[in-house]
Protein backbone atom coordinates (compact mmCIF):
# COMPACT_ATOMS: atom_id res chain seq x y z
CA UNK A 1 0.00 0.00 0.00
CA UNK A 2 1.21 3.53 -0.75
CA UNK A 3 2.08 5.80 2.13
CA UNK A 4 -0.77 8.00 3.33
CA UNK A 5 -0.67 11.73 2.74
CA UNK A 6 0.60 14.03 5.52
CA UNK A 7 -1.30 13.97 8.81
CA UNK A 8 -1.86 17.08 10.93
CA UNK A 9 -4.25 17.14 13.89
CA UNK A 10 -6.24 14.20 12.54
CA UNK A 11 -6.76 15.85 9.12
CA UNK A 12 -5.28 14.11 6.09
CA UNK A 13 -4.61 15.75 2.71
CA UNK A 14 -4.75 13.72 -0.54
CA UNK A 15 -5.48 14.31 -4.22
CA UNK A 16 -8.18 12.28 -5.97
CA UNK A 17 -9.33 12.22 -9.58
CA UNK A 18 -12.14 9.94 -10.78
CA UNK A 19 -11.76 7.67 -7.75
CA UNK A 20 -7.97 7.22 -8.00
CA UNK A 21 -4.90 8.93 -6.60
CA UNK A 22 -3.45 11.74 -8.73
CA UNK A 23 -0.15 13.59 -8.57
CA UNK A 24 -0.39 17.29 -7.66
CA UNK A 25 2.08 19.99 -8.69
CA UNK A 26 2.32 23.62 -7.47
CA UNK A 27 0.67 26.24 -9.65
CA UNK A 28 0.48 30.05 -9.60
CA UNK A 29 -3.31 29.88 -9.99
CA UNK A 30 -4.82 28.56 -6.71
CA UNK A 31 -7.95 27.29 -8.53
CA UNK A 32 -5.95 24.96 -10.78
CA UNK A 33 -4.49 21.61 -9.68
CA UNK A 34 -2.37 19.54 -12.07
CA UNK A 35 -2.97 15.81 -12.28
CA UNK A 36 -0.93 12.83 -13.45
CA UNK A 37 0.28 12.86 -17.04
CA UNK A 38 -1.74 10.82 -19.53
CA UNK A 39 -2.06 10.41 -23.29
CA UNK A 40 -3.78 13.23 -25.19
CA UNK A 41 -6.45 10.81 -26.48
CA UNK A 42 -7.46 9.52 -23.04
CA UNK A 43 -7.12 13.01 -21.57
CA UNK A 44 -9.57 14.35 -24.14
CA UNK A 45 -12.13 11.74 -23.12
CA UNK A 46 -11.75 12.64 -19.44
CA UNK A 47 -12.03 16.41 -19.91
CA UNK A 48 -15.26 17.73 -18.43
CA UNK A 49 -15.58 14.97 -15.85
CA UNK A 50 -15.90 15.77 -12.17
CA UNK A 51 -12.64 15.77 -10.23
CA UNK A 52 -11.74 16.17 -6.57
CA UNK A 53 -8.52 17.32 -4.91
CA UNK A 54 -7.10 17.81 -1.45
CA UNK A 55 -9.28 15.26 0.30
CA UNK A 56 -9.50 15.76 4.07
CA UNK A 57 -10.65 13.04 6.45
CA UNK A 58 -11.41 13.49 10.15
CA UNK A 59 -12.11 10.76 12.68
CA UNK A 60 -15.43 10.92 14.53
CA UNK A 61 -16.81 9.22 17.63
CA UNK A 62 -16.99 5.53 18.45
CA UNK A 63 -20.36 4.21 17.24
CA UNK A 64 -20.40 0.78 18.89
CA UNK A 65 -19.84 -2.88 18.09
CA UNK A 66 -21.19 -4.61 15.00
CA UNK A 67 -21.72 -8.38 14.89
CA UNK A 68 -21.62 -10.30 11.59
CA UNK A 69 -22.84 -13.90 11.17
CA UNK A 70 -21.52 -15.29 7.85
CA UNK A 71 -23.98 -17.90 6.59
CA UNK A 72 -21.40 -20.23 5.04
CA UNK A 73 -18.91 -22.95 5.95
CA UNK A 74 -16.79 -22.87 8.08
CA UNK A 75 -18.38 -19.88 9.79
CA UNK A 76 -21.65 -21.80 10.03
CA UNK A 77 -21.93 -25.61 10.21
CA UNK A 78 -24.85 -27.94 10.87
CA UNK A 79 -25.28 -31.59 11.73
CA UNK A 80 -27.72 -34.12 13.14
CA UNK A 81 -27.33 -36.11 16.35
CA UNK A 82 -27.01 -38.22 18.33
CA UNK A 83 -23.70 -40.14 18.42
CA UNK A 84 -21.74 -37.82 16.09
CA UNK A 85 -19.61 -34.65 16.14
CA UNK A 86 -19.46 -31.20 14.54
CA UNK A 87 -15.76 -30.51 13.95
CA UNK A 88 -13.56 -27.95 12.22
CA UNK A 89 -10.01 -26.64 12.55
CA UNK A 90 -8.32 -24.21 10.18
CA UNK A 91 -7.12 -20.68 9.34
CA UNK A 92 -9.63 -18.16 8.00
CA UNK A 93 -9.40 -14.45 7.12
CA UNK A 94 -11.50 -11.56 8.39
CA UNK A 95 -11.39 -8.12 6.72
CA UNK A 96 -11.89 -4.68 8.21
CA UNK A 97 -14.80 -2.82 6.60
CA UNK A 98 -16.08 0.64 5.68
CA UNK A 99 -19.67 1.58 4.86
CA UNK A 100 -18.46 4.00 2.14
CA UNK A 101 -15.19 5.62 1.10
CA UNK A 102 -16.95 8.85 0.00
CA UNK A 103 -14.29 9.00 -2.77
CA UNK A 104 -11.49 9.30 -0.22
CA UNK A 105 -8.48 7.02 -0.58
CA UNK A 106 -8.14 4.06 1.78
CA UNK A 107 -4.76 5.51 2.83
CA UNK A 108 -6.30 8.78 4.02
CA UNK A 109 -9.18 7.04 5.84
CA UNK A 110 -6.75 4.62 7.51
CA UNK A 111 -4.50 7.47 8.70
CA UNK A 112 -7.49 9.23 10.22
CA UNK A 113 -9.19 6.35 12.05
CA UNK A 114 -5.92 4.77 13.17
CA UNK A 115 -6.10 1.37 11.48
CA UNK A 116 -5.82 -0.02 7.95
CA UNK A 117 -9.41 -0.17 6.71
CA UNK A 118 -8.67 -2.69 3.94
CA UNK A 119 -6.54 -5.02 6.09
CA UNK A 120 -7.22 -8.74 6.47
CA UNK A 121 -6.40 -10.71 9.60
CA UNK A 122 -5.83 -14.47 9.70
CA UNK A 123 -7.55 -16.15 12.62
CA UNK A 124 -7.91 -19.76 13.66
CA UNK A 125 -11.29 -21.48 13.93
CA UNK A 126 -11.36 -24.63 15.98
CA UNK A 127 -14.34 -26.45 17.44
CA UNK A 128 -15.47 -29.97 18.22
CA UNK A 129 -18.95 -30.51 19.63
CA UNK A 130 -20.43 -33.89 20.46
CA UNK A 131 -24.04 -34.18 19.32
CA UNK A 132 -25.59 -36.06 22.21
CA UNK A 133 -29.30 -35.55 21.52
CA UNK A 134 -31.59 -36.57 18.68
CA UNK A 135 -31.68 -33.05 17.28
CA UNK A 136 -30.46 -30.74 14.51
CA UNK A 137 -27.36 -28.79 15.63
CA UNK A 138 -25.84 -25.51 14.40
CA UNK A 139 -22.54 -23.83 15.23
CA UNK A 140 -22.47 -20.16 14.21
CA UNK A 141 -19.17 -18.25 14.40
CA UNK A 142 -19.86 -14.56 15.04
CA UNK A 143 -17.43 -11.83 13.92
CA UNK A 144 -17.25 -8.72 16.11
CA UNK A 145 -16.13 -5.29 14.79
CA UNK A 146 -15.57 -1.94 16.54
CA UNK A 147 -16.85 1.03 14.52
CA UNK A 148 -15.77 4.69 14.26
CA UNK A 149 -17.33 7.47 12.23
CA UNK A 150 -15.27 9.53 9.83
CA UNK A 151 -16.01 12.68 7.83
CA UNK A 152 -14.75 13.70 4.37
CA UNK A 153 -14.23 17.07 2.67
CA UNK A 154 -12.86 17.73 -0.86
CA UNK A 155 -12.05 20.53 -3.27
CA UNK A 156 -14.17 19.78 -6.37
CA UNK A 157 -14.28 20.93 -9.98
CA UNK A 158 -13.94 19.63 -13.56
CA UNK A 159 -11.08 18.14 -15.54
CA UNK A 160 -9.69 20.53 -18.18
CA UNK A 161 -7.06 20.35 -20.91
CA UNK A 162 -4.27 22.92 -20.85
CA UNK A 163 -3.16 24.76 -23.98
CA UNK A 164 -0.60 23.01 -26.23
CA UNK A 165 2.21 25.33 -25.07
CA UNK A 166 1.32 25.53 -21.37
CA UNK A 167 2.90 22.20 -20.45
CA UNK A 168 0.05 21.56 -18.01
CA UNK A 169 -1.91 18.86 -19.87
CA UNK A 170 -4.93 17.51 -18.03
CA UNK A 171 -5.70 19.37 -14.80
CA UNK A 172 -8.42 19.72 -12.20
CA UNK A 173 -10.01 23.16 -12.38
CA UNK A 174 -11.29 23.55 -8.82
CA UNK A 175 -14.48 25.59 -8.52
CA UNK A 176 -15.43 24.87 -4.90
CA UNK A 177 -13.14 24.46 -1.90
CA UNK A 178 -13.62 22.27 1.16
CA UNK A 179 -16.94 20.76 0.09
CA UNK A 180 -18.41 18.40 2.71
CA UNK A 181 -18.93 14.92 1.21
CA UNK A 182 -20.61 13.25 4.17
CA UNK A 183 -19.91 10.73 6.92
CA UNK A 184 -19.33 6.97 6.93
CA UNK A 185 -18.20 4.28 9.39
CA UNK A 186 -14.97 2.27 9.50
CA UNK A 187 -15.13 -1.10 11.26
CA UNK A 188 -12.06 -2.78 12.75
CA UNK A 189 -12.11 -6.53 13.41
CA UNK A 190 -12.19 -7.16 17.14
CA UNK A 191 -13.09 -10.73 18.13
CA UNK A 192 -14.74 -14.07 17.27
CA UNK A 193 -17.06 -16.23 19.34
CA UNK A 194 -19.10 -19.38 18.75
CA UNK A 195 -22.79 -19.98 19.35
CA UNK A 196 -23.90 -23.61 19.47
CA UNK A 197 -27.61 -24.40 19.39
CA UNK A 198 -29.87 -27.33 18.63
CA UNK A 199 -33.48 -27.67 17.56
CA UNK A 200 -35.67 -30.41 18.97
CA UNK A 201 -39.45 -30.74 19.26
CA UNK A 202 -39.91 -27.40 17.49
CA UNK A 203 -37.77 -25.40 19.92
CA UNK A 204 -34.22 -23.96 19.62
CA UNK A 205 -31.97 -24.27 22.68
CA UNK A 206 -28.33 -23.45 23.54
CA UNK A 207 -26.05 -26.48 23.56
CA UNK A 208 -25.02 -25.65 27.13
CA UNK A 209 -28.62 -25.60 28.33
Amino acid sequence: MKKAAGLAGGIVGAALVAGGVAAVAPDDNPSVERVAATSSESAGKKAGQRCAMNTKVKKGKFVGTKYVKPNRHPWRVTGEGPNSYLEYSGEEKVSNKITSSLNASYESISASVGFEVSAEKSTRLSYRVKLTKKAFYTIQVVQGFKGWKFYVWQDVGELRMGTPHSGIGLYCDVSKRNVYQGEAVAYQFWTLFNKCSYRAKGKTRNCSA
